[in-house]
């Protein structure tokens, strides 16, 4: 039963590998974007832009590494191809950025700075992650097929 029990985690851990990656990539992103907001607010930034810019230097250093290790299988190469998807990784990781940019300093006001570690992690777990993955997976790595999404983008 033990060794049953075991396989059964193995296997799941397995099937999952690449949604452990990209969490793995997003924490790293929030470590970055946590000490980044602090940075630019101790510089006097206002909050907002804190929230912006820290959340552009996440996504820049998340673009990297799921390149580079969570979508690998699908690794974009060359430079001309990188810049490229870069540019669309941007465009899709908009509304994640409007996301934290807007509820970032609202969640900071409400409960204040000491806490801007607990907003963060509320923001990105609970809107910025789901919204990235789906993203990711369908516009940048093409992971995921959606047949009306594939018919709408080839009349565009």
């Amino acid at each position: 039963m033990i060794s049953t029990f075991k396989v059964a985690i193995i296997l799941g851990i397995k099937d999952k590998q690449k949604f452990i990656k990209f969490g793995t990539v997003g924490f790293i992103g929030y470590l970055l974007a946590i000490f980044m907001i602090r940075v630019f607010r101790n510089a006097g930034l206002p909050e907002f832009f804190s929230w912006l810019y820290s959340t552009e230097i996440a996504i820049i250093n998340n673009f990297v590494l799921n390149n580079i290790w969570t979508f690998r299988e699908a690794k974009i190469g060359g430079l001309k191809k990188t810049i490229i998807k870069f540019f669309q990784f941007n465009l899709t990781s908009a509304g994640a950025v409007a996301i934290q940019s807007i509820f970032g300093p609202i969640g900071v006001k409400i409960v204040g700075v000491n806490f801007d570690w607990l907003v963060l992690a509320v923001v990105v777990v609970f809107l910025v992650l789901p919204y990235n993955y789906i993203m990711y997976n369908v516009f940048i790595w093409k992971t995921w097929k959606v047949p009306f999404l594939n018919k709408l983008l080839k009349r565009v």
